[in-house]
């Protein structure tokens, strides 16, 4: 082993300080700036809340998470910074023990880059801003981790105290891990990773063995407690179930694809240096074979037994939260590091590499573009619903990934393409490019922690909607109406709306005559207008709503996708913001072309518009104008079928974007569906294209009572002519 460089010295001093700083601005700011957004993150909070105030059951076990958030409200206060900073406090050092336990495998300037990563991957920045957090379990895996690492094969010349510290590191790691994930993930994962790192060296066997040991009594212990099927384990964390079948390996994989977007679309390539020694070697002289064989075993077995015992852990106890964040980090930085340095790679071998990065790079932007509500569940128990008014954060999501994906390749591609002879500017080139890269993924992770989850908040919290009553009267009477969210006490000074139990309460509370307002679930509106003109109530139901007469209301506040705020007055300079007030009416529409069509004697369609003309690629925007003409009873969905000389473009959809199912439609109103096709310009060639329309359920259709028909329940409209 040769000395360490003054470079590497500057690094081992000055990195943890730059770290601590860098992961500071990133973790700990703007903590309360958004509420509580996730419906688990307010079960946390309140079961917290419950341990501080003494009222929580008596021999029940508290999960850790929920202890940490209760010593938040406890030293810092009841809300979102004192439920958080654990967390935040708790992801800022394990940047530092990303940093440490890299040294212990690698060299300064790759563990540094390991730590950069991990700090930057969206697992960690969400995990340091939700109150359902994996940050405690990754902080004792990695503490583990390195402890042991460092304990068990310490690098020449280290100093025998250090040893017994990074023991002791080793051991607090593996309590926090149990505490926090239970067995299988928090202990077995390091113990086994470890000590199947170190046979494969065969060098310290003793040691070895003497962990696979340990191991296996713990295994007998996860077998033993298994079989208490339905009675709460402290040894594996929750409550044994019996295998679920439908739980398969990739239900892992796609998790470990949103946690560590972008730098998943390198592990794979590292993974392969990793094993050939490769990763991190020292250009100044030759490495210990032995260390290089220990570290591609330790970083291949510590991914393998996560991936393996948290697949384990989701069939037979619940889903749990994946901390592979420190090795995918650890084999991202040393990778980095290794490209900066001299490779054996041929060149060609270099830009296929770099080619096949930049397509993973796409294809996990590709993911977060069409699931981002999985993006942003990635530290949640439960998936949320994504608001469709943040659509339009997707494509700057996928920009990033793809910018990130496109410097690597083309640095990696570079030797081939360079037309100057002079090797020292081509490398310099190559290093800003890589350089780059990691820069615009500091970027990102700014742009999320600052910007994507404070926007994702104000869509998914009702944290807002709250300051808005207060805003505009603080002593109106609140009440709410299914509403999905709880966390008034959080945001009301300990203020709680009434619940009510039935659209008749909710009219009720709208005749009071002074001003209320209502909180309510926005796919609840369809049901409140229906009740509001004295309709049928929804399906499930025989009865007549026994209110007869229109009763107004109105939506004051339509700025949050999951929920509203109901009025039964407007104030000076406020609006109706009710979106079915555009398209729902007591009196006649008038459509551009008018054709009368009778389904079953439910539903009449009494014209729709259409343009005449449209250019390759633009959404057409269709308007079918409809009569009520008895309660419709069941949820059909409108299709659209657009045939032309290219492949048909499908329009099946909800009427009004989803927010007026037919089950809520009111016999003598008129409503309109508005719904934009939207063709593919690269596919859709020019042309007339035809466009057919009817409704379903099912695999069933309504059928045509009187009007045109093509003998299939089909009614053909009008055409359109792509230029």
């Amino acid at each position: 082993m040769t000395a360490p460089s003054d470079n590497e010295r500057r690094i081992d001093v000055l990195g943890p300080i730059g770290l601590l700083v860098g992961g500071a601005a990133l973790l700990l700011p703007r903590l309360s700036a958004f509420g509580l957004w996730d419906p688990t993150e307010v079960r946390v909070a309140d079961a917290a809340r419950a341990v501080t105030e003494g009222h929580s059951p008596a021999g029940s076990h508290i999960a850790l998470g929920t202890q940490i958030v209760a010593l938040g409200f406890t030293k810092i206060g009841v809300g979102e910074v004192g439920g958080r900073l654990p967390f935040a406090i708790c992801s800022l050092l394990t940047v530092l023990v990303v940093y440490w336990a890299g040294r212990a495998i690698l060299k300064p300037r790759a563990a540094l880059f390991s730590a950069i990563a991990f700090a930057t991957m969206p697992s960690v920045l969400f995990g340091a801003r939700q109150l359902t957090s994996a940050a405690p379990l990754t902080l004792g895996v990695a503490l583990a981790m390195g402890g042991l690492v460092h304990a068990l094969w310490p690098r020449e010349g280290s100093n025998p105290l250090m040893r017994g510290v990074a023991a002791v590191a080793a051991l607090a790691g593996l309590l926090l891990g149990h505490a926090a994930g239970g067995l299988l993930i928090g202990v077995l994962m390091p113990l086994i990773a470890v000590a199947a790192a170190l046979l494969s060296t065969r060098v310290a066997l003793g040691r070895a063995i003497g962990l696979l040991a340990v191991a296996l009594l713990l295994c007998l212990g996860v077998l033993y407690e298994g079989l208490k099927v339905g009675t709460y384990s402290k040894l594996l964390g929750g409550v044994p179930r019996a295998p679920q079948l439908q739980t398969v390996v990739t239900s892992v994989l796609r998790s470990l694809g949103f946690a560590a977007t972008p730098w998943l679309a390198i592990v794979p390539f590292a993974l392969l240096r990793s094993l050939d020694g490769g990763l991190s070697r020292h250009d100044e002289g030759q490495e210990e074979p032995a260390r290089a064989a220990f570290r591609g075993a330790l970083l291949t077995a510590w991914l393998t037994a996560t991936y393996f015992l948290a697949t384990i852990h989701a069939a037979v106890v619940a889903e749990a939260l994946v901390p592979a964040a420190p090795v995918l980090a650890l084999l991202a930085g040393g990778y980095l590091d290794e490209l900066l340095s001299a490779s054996s790679l041929s060149s060609v071998q270099r830009a296929i590499e770099g080619i096949a990065i930049a397509v993973l790079a796409v294809v996990l932007g590709h993911d977060v573009l069409l699931t981002t509500e999985a993006f942003v569940s990635v530290q949640s128990l439960e998936q949320l619903r994504w608001p469709v008014q943040l659509n339009w954060t997707g494509p700057i999501l996928f920009g990033f990934m793809a910018l990130f994906g496109a410097l690597l390749a083309t640095a990696l591609a570079l030797p081939i393409g360079w037309p100057v002879r002079d090797e020292a500017k081509r490398r310099q080139i190559q290093r800003g490019l890589i350089l780059a890269a990691i820069g615009a993924q500091v970027v990102f992770a700014f742009a999320l922690v600052q910007w994507f989850i404070p926007a994702a908040s104000r869509h998914l919290s009702p944290k807002e909607l709250y300051g808005k009553t207060r805003q505009l009267d603080p002593n109106a009477p609140l009440a709410q109406y299914r509403f999905n969210a709880t966390g008034s006490s959080y945001y009301m000074g300990g203020r709680n709306a009434t619940p009510l139990n039935s659209l008749d309460d909710l009219m009720g509370f709208l005749k009071k005559p002074e001003r209320v307002f209502i909180f309510v679930g926005a796919e609840e509106l369809a049901s409140v207008d229906q009740a509001s003109r004295g309709g049928t109530k929804p399906a499930s139901s025989d009865e007549l709503d026994p209110i007869k007469t229109i009763l107004n209301y109105y939506v004051i506040d339509d700025s949050n996708s999951r929920f509203l705020i109901l009025s039964n007055q407007l104030g000076p300079s406020e609006k109706d913001l009710n979106p079915l007030r555009r398209f729902v009416s007591d009196a006649p529409t008038v459509p551009k072309v008018k054709l009368l069509v009778n389904f079953e004697d439910k539903l009449q369609l009494i014209g729709y518009d259409l343009p005449d003309e449209a250019a390759r690629g633009e959404d057409v925007k269709v308007r079918l104008h409809f009569k009520v003409l008895a309660p419709v009873g069941a949820a059909y969905k409108v299709f659209l079928h657009f045939d032309g000389p290219g492949a048909r473009i499908n329009g099946d959809h909800v009427p009004l974007d989803g927010k007026f199912p037919t089950q809520f439609w009111t016999q003598d109103t008129y409503v309109i569906d508005e719904y934009l096709l939207k063709p593919d310009r690269a596919t859709q060639p020019s042309g007339a294209f035809q466009l057919y329309f009817g409704l379903f359920a099912g695999d069933r259709r309504m059928k045509v009572k009187e009007g045109p028909s093509d003998g299939e329940n089909r009614v053909k409209l009008g055409s359109v002519r792509v230029k």
